[in-house]
């Protein structure tokens, strides 16, 4: 079987393949023919923030690879896959009335995309308690393998989030 990998100019791949027994005319071959197309990471987190807008829990787990992980320090949260994130966001959700992403830079490099944002919105600690707003400035970090993300990293004001939400044991 012909190895495209091994060959790293259209020459050697023209010379490999007529070893191998494959006529290919130069007009056939071209670099942009083995190119794969890299998903638009940046359009893949629009979207991702929108559907997590709409608190659809479905629609932004399909954001994620099936063995996903993400990591989020400041709620003490560690996921090792979908299924895992799925019963941990589902627990949470109802304490959520609204929440709202406002990108201010992505970084795109390779598989990885950094974003800075404020993340806005309605949550209460408990079933209990009530609705409070908070505004809190952020980092996450995804990796994507293809079009899924594969591991996340979210950074948070942890401090102005517990002040914000009427958290006990907040420093003053």
């Amino acid at each position: 079987m012909l190895s495209v990998a091994k060959y790293l100019n259209r020459r050697s791949f023209l010379r490999g393949a007529a070893r191998a027994g494959l006529a290919l005319p130069l007009s056939a071959i071209s670099v942009e023919a083995f190119a794969v197309a890299a998903p638009d990471l940046k359009k893949l987190i629009t979207q991702y923030y929108a559907a997590y807008e709409e608190l659809n829990l479905e629609k932004a787990l399909s954001f994620y690879a099936e063995d996903a992980y993400f990591e989020d320090p400041t709620i003490h949260m560690i996921l090792r896959n979908r299924k895992e994130m799925h019963d941990a966001f589902a627990a949470i959700k109802p304490l959520y009335q609204r929440v709202k992403f406002e990108p201010s830079l992505l970084l795109v490099s390779g598989a990885w995309l950094i974003c800075q944002h404020v993340q806005s919105g309605s949550l209460r600690r408990s079933a209990q308690a009530e609705f409070k707003d908070y505004r809190v400035q952020g980092v996450s970090l995804f990796e994507f393998a293809g079009e899924k993300i594969k591991r996340q990293y979210d950074y948070y004001d942890a401090l102005g989030l517990r002040k914000q939400t009427g958290a006990t044991g907040s420093a003053q």
